[in-house]
């Protein structure tokens, strides 16, 4: 559902972001990373790069603050959707395949190109307890808050919004784009907005 959350004020902060170039642009194109290990039955402290995608193509909001009004209800109908695609999450990773090994030529042809989508949110979830886990991985230091980042390569969504929770029940939120590939103008006026809808739904009871 956080996840989902953050998804519905990331499309209302880039609706009112993108509000002056609505006759240029009419749709946001957004994607959740889903983890594959539930399938691969791969241990959650073995790395690897099992992760499938869900994607949707939306509408630039016309009233952008009436949809940050209503956050949570918006994204529990989000999250039904997300779940839906969980099933299929694994479909377009396996069509790399087709590429016959072919993967270096196939992404470096996207230079130059259009971006796939607009925006990408990963959310690795919350960083596990020694008590959850039976390991105490932190030694004689502490991890307090947490925060990670991705690059943005030359395919992706142009903006990305990386997401992890602490043990102490934080959120770090790294929101990231590409100097060149997108605005400076509109990147910061979608951060502020970004805050802005963030913050208020806090202050809201419902």
């Amino acid at each position: 559902t956080i996840t989902s959350f953050l998804h519905t004020v990331c499309v209302a902060a880039l609706g009112e972001a993108l509000q002056p170039q609505t006759k240029q642009y009419k749709y946001i194109a957004t994607s959740i990373p889903i983890s594959l290990r539930r399938f691969t039955s791969i241990p959650a402290d073995t790395f690897c790069d099992h992760v499938g995608d869900s994607s949707w193509v939306l509408p630039i909001p016309k009233n952008p603050s009436e949809l940050a009004s209503k956050p949570w209800t918006v994204a529990a109908t989000h999250c039904i959707s997300l779940q839906k695609q969980v099933p299929t999450a694994a479909e377009a990773p396996g069509l790399l395949r087709l590429l016959g090994g072919k993967y270096t030529p196939y992404f470096e042809g996207m230079f130059g190109k259009n971006r796939a989508g607009t925006l990408e949110i990963s959310n690795l979830g919350r960083f596990p307890s020694v008590k959850e886990t039976g390991k105490d991985v932190e030694g004689r230091w502490h991890i307090e808050e947490m925060f990670f980042g991705q690059c943005n390569a030359t395919f992706g969504s142009a903006f990305k919004l990386n997401v992890v929770g602490s043990q102490n029940g934080s959120l770090g939120l790294c929101l990231n784009w590409t100097e060149g590939v997108v605005e400076e103008s509109l990147a910061r006026t979608f951060a502020e907005r970004l805050i802005h809808y963030i913050e208020d739904s806090l202050k809201r009871e419902d």
